[in-house]
């Protein structure tokens, strides 16, 4: 078995192992290292490429986001791992980080870097069934381009979804926010959503 792959019974032990521990899982607010050790670690057993987020909605209910990180050959293990996974109460197992247009309001501190919505613009091209984006970022530079680029895709997540991202753009490229960006026909990531969808449902992933 190639490095990383997953068995056929490996979804089914991580799921058995999830129930087992339920409440040590819920309790990472106050043992946050304990869990993130032991949850990522049976989720590597899985397959090295996934990834995960836990928290607790609104509603109350605890969330288990399983990611690939955005990366595509990892996304038949998320969707074999979650369809795999069985009913618990209390819990909502989700595929792909999901779309969080209101997030975009926040800022997001990203390895020392704060980056909010207002601080992306966007131009998006038909790319033949896919598109072409432009990501416009302020402040980028040589110094700090790789951390920026990494803040801009977690954006480029809570506007789109992750599945989205990686699976209906084509290409994405970065360079600096210009001083007038809207003068230079250039859109704020708000309008992101809306552009895509005129053209592709969105996604139920």
């Amino acid at each position: 078995m190639l490095p990383g792959a997953a068995s056929a019974t490996q979804p089914q032990n991580f799921w058995v192992w999830f129930q087992e521990n339920r409440g040590f899982l819920e309790s990472y607010a106050t043992n946050t290292q304990a869990v993130t050790r032991a949850l990522g670690g049976r989720l590597q057993n899985v397959d090295r490429g996934l990834t995960y987020e836990l928290g607790q909605a609104a509603d109350g209910v605890y969330e288990f986001i399983v990611s690939a990180n955005g990366i595509r050959d990892v996304f038949p293990e998320v969707i074999r791992l979650v369809r795999a996974a069985p009913k618990i109460e209390g819990w909502r197992i989700v595929a792909f980080r999901p779309r969080r247009p209101d997030a975009l309001t926040s800022r997001l501190d990203y390895a020392g870097m704060s980056m909010s919505g207002e601080d992306i613009w966007y131009r998006l091209e038909d790319g033949g069934g896919a598109f072409n984006l432009s990501v416009h970022i302020r402040g980028l530079d040589p110094a700090n381009e790789k951390t920026a680029v990494g803040a801009a895709f977690l954006m480029l997540d809570l506007a789109l979804g992750e599945y989205d991202v990686a699976t209906k753009l084509r290409s994405i490229d970065f360079a600096p926010l210009p001083p007038d960006p809207a003068a230079l026909g250039l859109k704020p990531l708000n309008d992101l959503p809306r552009e895509v969808d005129a053209r592709f449902p969105a996604s139920e992933n």
